[in-house]
């Protein structure tokens, strides 16, 4: 069998792809989707399908990619999914047009508002619960369990817990 030109080039694309599982079609695959779905499942949430939506907010608004899942988690189990106000937001009178929506409000709130607005991890879970004086170390624990926290060489700050 000969192959034309264009032929051999989207076979060597096909065969690229199949040796590089990482890069397919130009797009880097990132491998905290996974780790985000099987935390989901972990918990039964039917909000694995939105897993993407959380990262890529988390990155948008400079935030530890595992605090988002993780608040959804605490706050609503996960599976609470009224006027798709996952976090249970505004104490759950909040009402937003999709989950993805809600996600991205949650995100930029914790990001670039105040009273959250450049804050460490800590204390902007000090102010999103108040009330339980455990909040940080509780939300923390349920973050290493969507993936642990990154290790860091001594003397270089740790961007997962600062100011995000």
């Amino acid at each position: 069998m000969i192959l034309n030109l264009r032929e051999l080039i989207l076979a060597a694309g096909f065969a690229a792809a199949a040796f590089c599982p990482e890069t397919l079609w130009g797009q880097q695959s990132d491998v905290r989707l996974p780790a985000l779905k099987n935390f989901f499942a972990k918990y039964r949430s039917p909000l694995a399908v939105h897993a993407g939506d959380f990262l890529k907010a988390s990155d948008k608004f400079g935030l530890d990619w595992r605090l988002l899942p993780s608040l959804v988690i605490v706050e609503s189990g996960g599976r609470n999914i009224r006027n798709n106000n996952v976090f249970g937001w505004g104490n759950g009178a909040g009402r937003f047009r999709s989950v993805a929506e809600s996600i991205t409000v949650v995100a930029d709130c914790l990001s670039n508002k105040l009273p959250y607005r450049g804050k460490s991890l800590d204390d902007k879970l000090r102010v999103y619960n108040p009330r339980r004086q455990d909040y940080p170390l509780f939300v923390r624990k349920v973050m290493a369990q969507v993936a642990p926290e990154p290790k860091v060489p001594a003397g270089v700050a740790n961007p997962a817990s600062a100011g995000n």
